[in-house]
C-alpha cells in the first residue's frame, strides 16, 4: 500500500501486545511514577479530514522511497486519498445520508490515517510541553503512560488542548499498582520493574469455539494453541504462568476440549503450524466433515496446500443491519436475460450492476449493434422480443475469474438453451456433478 510503510515508524507506538510485553521486561519506572491509560473518544469519527490529509502530504514529501512503491505523485495520491475520506454517503432505512465530519467505521483507510493523525499529535504534544513523561505507548486509541505523578492532572489537561475534536478520557491505576492496556495487566512492582499478566474484561464469558462444533481440527487446535501462546507470552512471572495455564484447562474443558489437545500444544513442535517450505499453489475448500480432509490429503500429493473456511458465518444467519441493496444494483454478478417468444435465454456475467448490463444490452438492440451484444443479434435475426423485466441474477461474484466460471457452470446447465456466443469452458467437465 502507498501509505501503509508511513504507519508505526514513531517509537511511540506498538504493534501488537507482545511486542508491549517485551518493553516492559526490559523497562523499570522511577519512585514518584505511575501508570495511567487514556483513550481516545470515538477517534474515527472525530478525525478532521483536512488535518489528516495535510499530515499525509507531509509525511509523503518527505518519504524518499515513494518513486519506488508508486507512479503517482504526492499531489495525486492526497486527491484520491480526500476522494476516499469524503465519500461518505449510506443509506438508512431508505434515506441517504452523508458523514459531514471525520472517517468513516470499517472503511480500511480509516485506521491507517487515524494512525498517522495520532502520531502528529504525539510529536506536537511532547514538542509544546515539558512534563515529566517517561514512558508512551500506543496502540491505534489505547494508550499506557508512565509519568510523574506530580504532572498527571496538568499533562491530561495540556493532551486535550492540542486538537479540538481529539478528546481522551483518563483511567489512573488502581490501589494495587495496576493498569490494563490491551490484554495486559500490568503491576508496578516495588522494586520499580513491571510485571504483567493476561487481561480479561468483566464482561468476558470464557466461550470460545466448542470441540464438538462442525469445524476442522485445525481451527480446534488453534484456539488452544493461540490461548497457551499469550498465556506463555505475556505473563511476566513463572506463578501467574502456572496460573494461567490452569485458567486456560478449565476453560478448554467447558468447552468440551479433551485434555490431549493442550498436551499437544503444549510441546515445541505443535506450538507453531508446520507450512511447507515450497509452497506451489493454495486452495480454500468450505469444510464438510469427512470428506474436505479426503480432498486435503489428495491434493498435498501434489503439493496444494488447502484451507478450510466455514459453510455458514454468523453473518448469514443474523439479518445485516444495513438496508439492503436491490438485486439490480448489486455489483459484480452472473445474470440471465430470456426471449419473450421463445425458450433461450443469455446468461452473462458483469462487475457492473444489473441495471447497467441491460442499459447497455437494450442500447444495443436499439441502436441495431448485433456486434456488441448477444441479444441484439437474436432480436434482429429472429425477430424476438427480448424479456427484459424477466432479467435476474443467478449469482453475486466479485471477483472476475470465479465469476467467469460461474457463468460458464449456469450456460451449461441450460443444456443449448442459451444465446451465447463463448466457447465451451473447462466448467463443462464439472456440470455433470452440479446437476
Amino acid at each position: 500500500m502507498l501509505l501503509q510503510p508511513l504507519v508505526g515508524v514513531s517509537p511511540l507506538s506498538v504493534r501488537n501486545s507482545y511486542e508491549f510485553v517485551d518493553f516492559l521486561n526490559e523497562n523499570s519506572c522511577r519512585h514518584n511514577d505511575v501508570m495511567i491509560s487514556c483513550d481516545v473518544t470515538s477517534l474515527f469519527t472525530k478525525v478532521p479530514v483536512d488535518l489528516a490529509l495535510n499530515v499525509v502530504r507531509e509525511l509523503l514529501t518527505k518519504d524518499s522511497s515513494l518513486n519506488e512503491r508508486s507512479l503517482l505523485s504526492c499531489d495525486e495520491i492526497v486527491q484520491l486519498l480526500e476522494f476516499c475520506l469524503k465519500s461518505t454517503s449510506f443509506v438508512f432505512r431508505g434515506e441517504i445520508y452523508a458523514q459531514n465530519f471525520g472517517c468513516s467505521m470499517g472503511s480500511p483507510i480509516s485506521t491507517i490515517v487515524a494512525n498517522l493523525v495520532m502520531e502528529h499529535i504525539e510529536r506536537v504534544i511532547f514538542s509544546q510541553s515539558s512534563f515529566d513523561v517517561l514512558f508512551w505507548k500506543r496502540f491505534v486509541d489505547d494508550t499506557w503512560i508512565v509519568i510523574n505523578k506530580d504532572d498527571v492532572r496538568n499533562f491530561f489537561a495540556h493532551i486535550n488542548n492540542i486538537e479540538p475534536s481529539i478528546k481522551f478520557t483518563m483511567e489512573m491505576e488502581n490501589d494495587l499498582q495496576t493498569i490494563s492496556f490491551l490484554d495486559v495487566s500490568i503491576r508496578r512492582e516495588n522494586d520499580r520493574t513491571f510485571s504483567s499478566q493476561v487481561h480479561r474484561k468483566p464482561t468476558h464469558t470464557d466461550r470460545y469455539l466448542d470441540f464438538h462444533s462442525h469445524h476442522p481440527m485445525t481451527h480446534k487446535r488453534s484456539v488452544a494453541r493461540a490461548l497457551y501462546h499469550r498465556a506463555t507470552r505475556i505473563c511476566s512471572r513463572p506463578h501467574d504462568t502456572q496460573e494461567e495455564v490452569k485458567w486456560l484447562e478449565h476453560v478448554l474443558r467447558i468447552n468440551n476440549f479433551p485434555p490431549f489437545v493442550l498436551s499437544q500444544v503444549k510441546t515445541k513442535s505443535t506450538l507453531m503450524r508446520q507450512f511447507p517450505e515450497k509452497q506451489a499453489s493454495k486452495l480454500i475448500l468450505p469444510y464438510i466433515r469427512g470428506c474436505s480432509e479426503r480432498i486435503a490429503r489428495i491434493l498435498k500429493q501434489f503439493d496444494i496446500f488447502t484451507v478450510y473456511k466455514p459453510v455458514k458465518k454468523l453473518s448469514s444467519v443474523f439479518r445485516l443491519p444495513k438496508d439492503p441493496i436491490s438485486e439490480e444494483l448489486v455489483s459484480g454478478v452472473v445474470y440471465k436475460i430470456p426471449c419473450n417468444d421463445c425458450e433461450q435465454v443469455y446468461i452473462g456475467q458483469t462487475g457492473n450492476s444489473l441495471a447497467t448490463r441491460v442499459k447497455q444490452h437494450k442500447a444495443a438492440c436499439v441502436h441495431f449493434q448485433p456486434q456488441k451484444s448477444a441479444l441484439a443479434e437474436h432480436s434482429l435475426t429472429a425477430s424476438h422480443q427480448i424479456n427484459w423485466s424477466g432479467a435476474c441474477v443467478l449469482s453475486r461474484e466479485t471477483r472476475w475469474r470465479q465469476r467467469l466460471f460461474l457463468e460458464a457452470v449456469h450456460t451449461n446447465l441450460q443444456e443449448g438453451l442459451t444465446l451465447n456466443r463463448c466457447e465451451p469452458s473447462s466448467a463443462d467437465q464439472y456440470c455433470n456433478y452440479l446437476r
